[in-house]
């Protein structure tokens, strides 16, 4: 259950995955889809919505190079961000900041992307 007045906002690359994004969240759901508390998109999860922030909690599902500073702008004071970052070796970051807009980071686990290559 979603507190009062607590909005979601997810961002997706593709439009075929903001379909099966509310399609997910809509078989157990729906309800905070119809009202508004959830709302998913297509655009640069890079860029952030920054017409909705700022927001307490930002959490990024797909690593960056480096933690993209529209993000940084979008974390609301006493706010905390998860973010993988990297290219093959990459750390989860957990990136908070204060009332006074200074941010700190702490990588809080190492990750490996897996792959594997088929020849045809």
């Amino acid at each position: 259950m979603m507190g009062d007045g607590c909005k979601i906002y997810g961002i997706e690359h593709i439009d075929e995955l903001v379909d099966i994004s509310r399609a997910n969240i809509a078989k157990n759901h729906k309800e905070y889809l119809d009202d508004g508390s959830i709302t998913i998109v297509v655009g640069d999860g890079r860029e952030g919505l920054a017409a909705f922030g700022p927001y307490d909690v930002i959490h990024v599902g797909a690593a960056a190079q480096e933690v993209p500073k529209p993000l940084l702008d979008q974390l609301a004071p006493n706010g905390i961000m998860v973010i993988p970052v990297g290219s093959f070796m990459q750390e989860i970051l957990v990136i908070t900041k204060d009332s006074k807009g200074n941010i700190s980071e702490k990588a809080v686990l190492d990750v490996v992307i897996a792959f594997s290559i088929t020849k045809y």
